[in-house]
């Protein structure tokens, strides 16, 4: 579940199954994702266009209600570790299928930015389906396959991603802690 961990190697990894609102470039810029436009309409109110060509790894579209529900999510649920990054959010609403208007508590002129923190999951699956967690459904470039706790997350291309299909076909993701094991296994040729 991306709203679980709030730690750079669940981040890392999440980022290749789930899309999120905004992106952050290299420079801290932000950056089209899901959203692909956004402007701040008041002190306290943002619009934000959400694609139309995006569907989720089942083939579901992606609207404004998924990326509402997504916010609200990560902002009330008990487990949620990203209610710090949106703070000033009082309400995300989809105000059609594809735009969404977050309105804000007090001004934050980064809500674009905070909001790049934010997985995009499908509601409908969230809601209907309670080990969704354990075969995750997201929009981003790579499909999940299959995670082994403490060890691996193999995935493979999403070959329908809006952004294109990546050109690498699968990925084994491996955890090890160990700094010396990693070394070796860079060393070796045994990882890239």
């Amino acid at each position: 579940d991306p709203i679980s961990r709030l730690e750079t190697l669940s981040i890392n990894w999440q980022q290749y199954l789930f899309d999120t609102v905004t992106k952050l470039g290299a420079r801290g810029e932000v950056r089209a994702s899901i959203a692909q436009a956004w402007k701040n309409d008041s002190i306290n109110q943002w619009t934000f266009v959400i694609r139309r060509d995006v569907k989720f790894h089942d083939g579901t579209p992606l609207t404004a209600k998924d990326v509402a529900f997504s916010i609200t999510r990560a902002q009330t649920d008990p487990k949620s570790q990203f209610k710090s990054t949106i703070t000033a959010v009082k309400t995300a609403i989809a105000s059609s299928a594809h735009t969404l208007t977050v309105t804000t508590e007090r001004p934050d002129p980064l809500l674009p930015s905070h909001l790049g923190g934010i997985a995009v999951v499908s509601e409908q699956n969230v809601k209907s389906s309670p080990d969704w967690a354990q075969k995750p459904i997201g929009s981003g470039p790579y499909v999940f396959k299959s995670w082994l706790a403490q060890d691996n997350l193999t995935l493979e291309a999403n070959g329908a991603y809006w952004g294109g299909a990546p050109a690498i076909k699968r990925v084994k993701l491996l955890n090890i802690p160990n700094s010396s094991a990693r070394l070796a296994a860079l060393l070796s040729n045994q990882v890239q």
